[in-house]
């Protein structure tokens, strides 16, 4: 009778477990997870130069592309501070950064979307599209120090 009572309580134990682990390791939201895996793409080809991330960004302002080529400052190190899923199409994306030279990070907020089937990175919330803006709150995302609300820190 013991032998029995031990074997189902090992049983349970082990489901119990499987069950545990197995939410920890799929508890992130697979959208969340999908943008943080573009995002972090997106970073590695950053790193090499703007030039090599420019596949990555959507811009509605494609006209600021060589002032980011001739301003790029290479970056030496990010934090993903935060990331919120705006919408099922946009997830937003809080980012500490560090340029080279200097010793004081920065903060970022970036986008990743969907636009026409593909994924792209937004820079700034002024580069998000009209059509994913749904739940998007622009001040939520607004750099404090900026002399203009929708500035974007092409830099970062």
């Amino acid at each position: 009778m013991n032998n029995k009572k031990a074997i189902w309580v090992s049983l349970v134990l082990c489901l119990f477990l499987f069950v545990f682990f197995a939410l920890l390791t799929g508890c992130e939201n697979p959208s969340i997870r999908e943008a943080k895996e573009f995002y972090i793409a997106f970073r590695e080809k950053w790193d090499e130069s703007y030039i090599d991330a420019r596949p990555y960004i959507y811009t509605e302002h494609p006209e600021l592309d060589e002032i980011s080529i001739q301003s790029f400052i290479k970056t030496v190190d990010y934090k993903i501070i935060n990331i919120d899923e705006v919408n099922p199409k946009l997830t937003a994306f809080t980012v500490d950064y560090l340029l080279e030279g200097e010793t004081e990070y920065r903060t970022a907020y970036h986008f990743v979307g969907w636009i026409n089937g593909k994924q792209f990175v937004m820079l700034a919330a002024r580069e998000v599209p009209a059509d994913l803006q749904e739940n998007l709150d622009v001040d939520d995302y607004t750099y404090p120090d900026s002399m203009r609300p929708d500035d974007v820190d092409i830099l970062s």
